[in-house]
């Protein structure tokens, strides 16, 4: 993952099934109600991508959204075409937010945000670095936004529709 080497796997993948099913995954894994996660997307939505990789990402994103949520945790996923060939994925919880200045160091291998609320949580360091790892291979970026401390997170992913050329790495 660290040398971004993209995988050979690479077909066409359903995003809107995809994310329903890795939600409703994340959804058994922690014994939630069926209203936990509310999604806005086309009724299919199709990239072309590595899906193994895409699972992982997506995966991510919605067990940390769930693990840094309180003990009611409401996610809201959106998926669009944000302009031609670009793939938009958001995902906003409701949780313990990301301080400003921690908004980029999120991404780094083995880094936590300090504080009591994230040492609570089991974690290694490694999940978000991953995706973010993941998302840059696949051709496309993320970034994390959060209003503060308390105020929930948001987890944005641009994913190149087709396949990326040596100009969009």
């Amino acid at each position: 993952i660290a040398h971004g080497r993209r995988s050979q796997t690479w077909t066409v993948v359903d995003v809107t099934r995809v994310l329903q099913e890795s939600a409703e995954s994340i959804r058994h894994r922690y014994g939630l109600p069926d209203g936990a996660f509310r999604m806005k997307a086309p009724d299919r939505m199709e990239i072309f991508t590595d899906p193994t990789a895409l699972e992982t990402i997506l995966k991510n994103v919605l067990d940390n959204a769930v693990k840094y949520s309180g003990t009611s945790p409401e996610v809201a996923i959106e998926v669009r075409e944000l302009q031609t060939g670009v793939l938009g994925i958001t995902v906003t919880d409701k949780g313990i937010g990301i301080e400003r200045r921690q908004l980029k160091r999120i991404f780094n291998r083995f880094h936590r945000a300090p504080g009591p609320q994230v040492n609570e949580r089991s974690g290694s360091g490694l999940g978000l670095y991953v995706v973010h790892r993941l998302v840059r291979n696949l051709g496309g970026r993320i970034r994390a936004e959060s209003a503060g401390t308390g105020q929930g997170s948001t987890m944005c992913i641009r994913l190149p529709m087709g396949l990326p050329g040596p100009a969009s790495r």
